[in-house]
């Protein structure tokens, strides 16, 4: 049986998003794998949407040391 995602869930299968996402302190709840595609699973629906808006118009500010610590996470997670 297949699991539905939650109504206060967030999915992405962007790598990079996922990566900007975690490093503004939003929570990774798991890693889903459909065949060859991972989605990137967060908590807090509302806070994802906002921040991911933010990232796509290029106004999402982060770290960019845990930025790049997080792709690696990421990284390892899909490629293992």
């Amino acid at each position: 049986m297949k699991r539905k995602l939650e109504l206060t869930e967030y999915s992405t299968k962007d790598l990079v998003e996922a990566a900007a996402l975690t490093a503004s302190g939003l929570e990774l709840k798991k890693v889903d794998r459909k065949g060859t595609v991972c989605y990137f699973i967060f908590n807090d629906k509302g806070a994802c949407e906002k921040a991911s808006n933010a990232y796509f118009f290029g106004n999402l500010r982060v770290n960019a040391r845990s930025y790049y610590e997080n792709m690696n996470k990421l990284k390892n997670i899909i490629f293992r």
